[in-house]
């Protein structure tokens, strides 16, 4: 008998919304842990609430101006930039997910820059462990 699935479609809401059901489950489908589906329903749920609150109602409207507005208001939330970073890779994987299903030509995040991370500097103590190694 097969188990029930831990993330069921949700057939009820906008294009927007139905796409990010069948792109979780199809995440799903693939064998992503649990904490990449949790991290995958935030990223990309924060952009499609997003793009709802500027009206958008269909996937094909979604163009590169659109991610450039929802990562400079991660910016501006003071999120660090390793989380807005996360953002840009849960959007890319989406988007490249409706390029892969026939819902879009063309991915809009191909012309939109990941956030630039910061150089993080490594402890003396980092190094020496390293070289211990």
């Amino acid at each position: 008998m097969l188990e029930p699935l831990t993330l069921r479609p949700q057939y009820v809401g906008s294009p927007l919304d139905l796409s990010l059901s069948a792109f979780l489950l199809d995440r799903e489908a693939s064998r992503c842990t649990s904490k990449t589906l949790q991290r995958y329903r935030y990223t990309v749920g924060g952009f499609i609430e997003f793009l709802k609150s500027q009206g958008l109602k269909e996937m094909s409207r979604i163009d590169p101006q659109h991610i450039r507005l929802y990562l400079v208001s991660l910016q501006k939330r003071g999120l660090k930039d390793t989380t807005q970073h996360a953002h840009a890779r849960g959007m890319r994987a989406w988007l490249n997910w409706l390029v892969r299903e026939g819902d879009l030509d063309g991915s809009p995040m191909d012309k939109v820059a990941m956030p630039r991370l910061e150089e993080r500097v490594r402890s003396r103590q980092w190094a020496e462990e390293l070289i211990s190694v």
